[in-house]
């Protein structure tokens, strides 16, 4: 299952490229100093990209390549290595503990109904 190619990255990009103002605050006031947090489907990077800059410890995880390699240019292009990596989420699975998982922007909305109480279920 592949969801954002491509074509649709680039799209997605124009319009949604870093988040800022109250969205990003809202998001933002979730986080104390120290945590750990984790975002699924976090596509392009327009949140993690933003939590790197502030110092928080922030990885992702998204099903696109496309979406993926993206994240990973503006985070280099900033100096930074995102911690990103290619997972369905029906399938996560990881050794590692967080303190916040967050999905923002209504992505989850996004599932199809079929596979999201797999989704919850991990």
């Amino acid at each position: 299952m592949d969801y954002y190619g491509e074509l649709f990255t680039k799209v997605y990009e124009s319009g949604k490229s870093i988040a800022e103002g109250e969205e990003l605050a809202f998001y933002l006031s979730h986080v104390t100093e120290g945590m750990k947090v984790l975002e699924p489907m976090c596509g392009n990077g327009r949140m993690l990209i933003p939590f790197m800059q502030r110092g928080i410890d922030i990885e992702g995880f998204d099903i696109s390549d496309e979406m993926l390699k993206v994240c990973m240019v503006k985070g280099n292009d900033l100096g930074m290595e995102p911690r990103v990596f290619h997972q369905d989420m029906r399938h996560f699975n990881r050794q590692d503990t967080y303190d916040l998982i967050m999905i923002p922007f209504g992505s989850f909305s996004l599932l199809p109904e079929e596979i999201v109480p797999l989704c919850l279920r991990n």
